[in-house]
């Protein structure tokens, strides 16, 4: 198996906060389907903000005739330990996660815990099956000091092949202000 992260630089820079650390496990499951729970340690620092922008790309250009869709579901987020308020819209060709509260300002360092399944990512060859995903994805507003991934599969038995490989998907991470 090859995976090969993001490289977590910022395109956009959005300055007095940083992603100390984004620690990502992914679960394939035997339908082809993997569960994904990201886990970031944010810091605002002295910042006042409502929460953060989670943006996913979810259609991609497939060739010149069609477009790849990525079905995302079962969204949940929390602190680690407790639920935090988020919406999910489509914008097209990207899936948003707003988390944050309205009436609730955070400022230093905070916990994101964002968990969602993914459906139809996988692309069937007649060997194996392969997943191009971008770990962090290329358009930060801010740096990303560290990250850490790991990916599980289901046994060898399974109607999914332990043959696939993981880059190139393009996820995002941006400020709610």
């Amino acid at each position: 198996m090859l995976v090969q992260p993001g490289s977590g630089t910022a395109r956009a820079h959005d300055d007095g906060w940083v992603i100390r650390s984004f620690d990502v496990r992914y679960g394939l499951q035997t339908d082809g389907s993997f569960n994904v729970r990201e886990d970031l340690a944010v810091d605002f620092d002295a910042l006042e903000r409502h929460g953060i922008f989670r943006d996913m790309p979810v259609e991609y250009k497939y060739d010149d005739n069609s477009n790849r869709l990525i079905d995302v579901s079962d969204v949940w987020v929390t602190d680690g330990s407790a639920a935090i308020p988020f919406e999910t819209s489509d914008t097209r060709p990207n899936m948003r996660i707003k988390v944050s509260d309205p009436d609730k300002l955070v400022s230093g360092r905070q916990r994101y815990v964002i968990s969602y399944t993914v459906h139809d990512g996988l692309n069937p060859f007649p060997d194996h099956d392969e997943l191009f995903w971008n770990v962090t994805g290329n358009d930060w507003p801010v740096a990303v000091e560290a990250l850490r991934q790991q990916w599980w599969r289901p046994s060898l038995e399974s109607s999914v092949s332990p043959a696939f490989r993981a880059c190139g998907f393009d996820n995002a991470l941006r400020i709610v202000a």
